[in-house]
């Protein structure tokens, strides 16, 4: 009994310090020194963002990549404790990235969904509306000036309501696109809205019209607006939330969603999409109610599906 537990334990230490990997482990160079993936998606980071026992939701890179702010739900914890993490690079110390840390500006609040705007000026997440529950969030920003962070504030309506404002992204010219509940009076399902920055505020909201009832969450939307991918929970899918891709015209109309195939889209539920800022590839959430873990994969299935959509309109 003894010879069996000290190999239990021997082996459970083992497992710790394979999945555990500490900062000076670290590869050097962007996207944590990974061997880039192909068109098949691979677990991102594996064992220094990604790690079995948690579940890891939406990242975002800074746009000169040398900041990647994440949310994780640890072991054990309930979605009212999600909370942001960050690593950065270290510029002076040879581009060594450092071990993950709350992020020290929105330390006091239960936040999740994090995002930089394409020019870095803005850090934007979600927060509950309420300590109790985490069913009614609402965005808010942290603005940057220099190398500092403003406090975080809440935005105003009509951007927040009474309802669920949630998985968002700015634009270049920090137009949001964001995630609402309720807003068109009929639908329970999340639905996509926009709204466009005039003269520093937001004034007004549009739902995008491929709209439907079945659940359209956590998006990415281009930063020139030319593509949005988002995931839904629509009879053509694999299983759960998968993930589509609709790109913008000319005449401001959206091409009807695709979906975007079984070498992305599985059983599992696969959410919160980001591609990164060189446009090189695409990380997502895939996973279930309890685990899931970050994944990548070549963004050039984008470009494909834009010639696909060409092809179409002959």
């Amino acid at each position: 009994m003894r010879f069996s537990f000290l190999v239990f334990s021997i082996l459970l230490l083992i497992a710790i310090i394979v999945n555990t990997i500490s900062a000076q482990d670290i590869p050097p160079g962007p996207y944590f020194g990974q061997e880039p993936p192909a068109d098949i998606p691979r677990i991102f980071a594996e064992g220094i963002i990604s790690k079995k026992e948690n579940y890891e939701g939406a990242g975002t890179f800074s746009p000169d990549g040398k900041e990647f702010a994440y949310t994780i739900l640890e072991e054990g914890e309930t979605w009212e404790k999600m909370i942001i993490h960050q690593v950065y690079l270290r510029r002076e110390e040879n581009g060594k990235w450092n071990e993950a840390d709350i992020y020290k500006i929105i330390r006091n609040k239960r936040a999740f969904g994090v995002q930089f705007s394409p020019n870095g000026r803005i850090l934007s997440f979600q927060v509950p509306e309420s300590e109790e529950t985490e069913r009614n969030t609402d965005i808010w920003i942290c603005e940057r000036n220099g190398e500092k962070w403003s406090e975080p504030s809440r935005l105003p309506y009509p951007i927040n309501t009474e309802w669920r404002e949630a998985g968002h992204q700015f634009t270049n010219d920090e137009t949001l696109y964001f995630i609402t509940n309720n807003r068109s009076g009929v639908r329970a399902m999340g639905e996509i809205y926009r709204s466009e920055l005039v003269n520093g505020k937001y004034l007004s909201v549009e739902r995008l019209p491929f709209c439907t009832d079945y659940d359209e969450e956590c998006l990415f939307i281009a930063p020139d607006e030319s593509y949005i991918i988002f995931c839904s929970w629509r009879p053509t899918g694999y299983g759960m939330h998968d993930l589509y891709i609709s790109f913008h015209e000319k005449n401001n109309s959206w091409t009807s969603p695709q979906i975007l195939g079984t070498n992305i889209n599985t059983k599992a539920n696969e959410t919160r999409p980001v591609v990164t800022p060189d446009r090189r590839y695409m990380l997502f959430s895939r996973g279930f109610e309890d685990k899931a873990d970050f994944y990548w994969v070549d963004a050039g299935f984008i470009d494909d599906f834009k010639n696909k959509v060409k092809r179409s309109e002959k």
